[in-house]
């Protein structure tokens, strides 16, 4: 009777499965990313460029949620420059009122008027002061639609917050090829002014 190679064929079994038994156990990593949290702001708050938050539509869409109104002194001066809105006689085809639709206007102002002429009334036109300004850091500013600057006033120059100046202030929202919308802050409304009349300027921005 032949035994050894079958005592050998169950030693080689019982030490191939004490080494898979003994042997290191395969380690799945599984990584964790987590989220950040979005900040919420407040309407009223200060906001990324050290301005005003003075509109939230409650949820992100288009690639932003929160309009931010430059800080007090964004031009250099105390109280909020005066300019004109653009030249008359030309429809630059700014007339979109709803919030955060100034940077479509003030887009659409640019291509029409261009840079600013010290030697026309084009001369550090409204929207002009607003793009070209770079503020904390920032440089995505535009001049507010008719309801952002109405936003504005609500939240900003009847809280007393802001710095807002009592006049006149430019939106970007036009009316026709002579006159586009300014928002009077002593009258509390709207008034169609001369496109060549200046007008208190105070740029937003989106985020």
């Amino acid at each position: 009777m032949k035994t050894q190679p079958l005592l050998a064929k169950i030693t080689v079994v019982l030490l191939a499965g004490l080494f898979a038994a003994c042997a290191t156990p395969e380690i799945t990593r599984v990584e964790t990313v987590v989220e950040p949290v979005p900040v919420v702001y407040e309407v009223g708050a200060t906001g990324p460029a050290g301005g005003f938050i003075v509109y939230d539509k409650g949820r992100v869409s288009d690639g932003w949620r929160y309009i931010e109104a430059a800080p007090v002194g964004w031009s250099g001066d105390a109280a909020d420059p005066v300019a004109v809105w653009g030249g008359t006689g030309t429809l630059a085809g700014a007339q979109l009122d709803v919030a955060g639709s100034g940077l479509a206007n003030t887009i659409a102002i640019l291509d029409v008027f261009g840079e600013a002429d010290p030697d026309t009334a084009r001369a550090d036109y409204a929207a002009r002061l607003c793009a070209d300004a770079v503020i904390n850091g920032f440089d995505d500013w535009f001049l507010p639609s008719r309801d952002t600057m109405i936003a504005a006033y609500e939240n900003l120059y009847r809280a007393g917050m802001g710095g807002l100046t009592t006049g006149s202030y430019w939106t970007s929202t036009e009316r026709n090829t002579e006159r586009a919308m300014a928002f009077n802050t002593a009258t509390a409304g709207m008034i169609s002014a001369r496109k060549v009349h200046e007008c208190h300027v105070r740029p937003v921005r989106r985020f």
